[in-house]
């Protein structure tokens, strides 16, 4: 019983804080967090449809660097064009539209080189180390 409480407990108190991109993109400070309970993108994304609900794509960039911020660039969308993940922090991208697929460019701002650049897809997003993204599945990244 408890550990259905805690998952709930967190999405409601971390929910503020996460940066969400939808039809208008809106940049969040985010503080370091805890999304170590989510173990893929996509019972991630599985949760948050059961309680934010109106998204129709979610494509979550996990940040679980100890020290290293991330910036993430999306190609061809109307977002803020400098999207900063903070080190264990994450973004979230929704939209209203079905955008399965979107190109992102991820920087290590720590060393100032890029670590992806390429796709990122619906329920599947990524989980970015500090020198490279792969996709957020359970047991990888």
């Amino acid at each position: 019983m408890i550990n259905k409480l805690i998952p709930s407990a967190l999405f409601i108190l971390l929910s503020p804080f996460y940066q969400v991109a939808a039809t208008s993109a809106q940049e969040i400070a985010t503080p370091s967090s805890n999304f170590v309970n989510f173990k893929s993108a996509r019972a991630f994304c599985k949760y948050a449809k059961q309680h934010k609900g109106t998204f129709v794509s979610c494509i979550p960039i996990s940040n679980p660097n100890k020290t290293a911020d991330l910036e993430v660039k999306i190609d061809g969308k109307k977002v803020t064009p400098n999207i900063t993940v903070s080190h264990q922090g994450m973004y979230v991208y929704y939209t209203f539209d079905k955008d399965t697929v979107i190109n992102v460019t991820v920087t290590n701002l720590e060393t100032n080189k890029a670590i992806y650049d390429g796709a990122a897809e619906d329920k599947l997003g990524l989980k970015c180390g500090y020198n490279k993204c792969v996709p957020w599945v359970k047991g990888k990244g």
